[in-house]
């Protein structure tokens, strides 16, 4: 495989993993919060932008000449506002809850609900 190549599959494989990660945080804190609406936003934005920069055809206008650019510029933009949308909107809703005993059937830690109680 060529270096050209391997970039591309790199990118891919990046931009990829980057939407799944950022919907199931969109999904992990709630996509009906405002944090969680940002974020899904944020994500369309990206994909639509780096579609656009992929198979906007070249052309000696501007737009044809930088499509590809502004494509990578604007998804990747996308992509890091999710930290301080985050910051501002995510009110502590990244953090999971600790759960009691009373919803643990029992168990005094979320620990010994799933492993059992430890040996003495």
């Amino acid at each position: 495989m060529r270096c050209p190549q391997v970039h591309v599959v790199s990118v891919v494989l990046f931009n990829s993993a980057a939407v799944v990660h950022y919907v199931t945080v969109a999904y992990y804190i709630g996509r009906s919060t405002q944090a969680g609406k940002y974020i899904n936003v944020s994500v369309a934005v990206a994909i639509v932008a780096i579609f656009l920069g992929t198979v906007w055809p070249e052309s000696p206008s501007w737009l044809g000449q930088h499509a590809f650019w502004l494509g990578e510029c604007i998804g990747l933009s996308s992509g890091m506002s999710i930290a301080p949308i985050l910051i501002y909107w995510g009110n502590g809703a990244t953090q999971p809850q600790e759960k009691g005993p009373s919803q643990l059937g029992g168990a005094e830690t979320q620990a010994e609900a799933l492993v059992g109680p430890a040996a003495a």
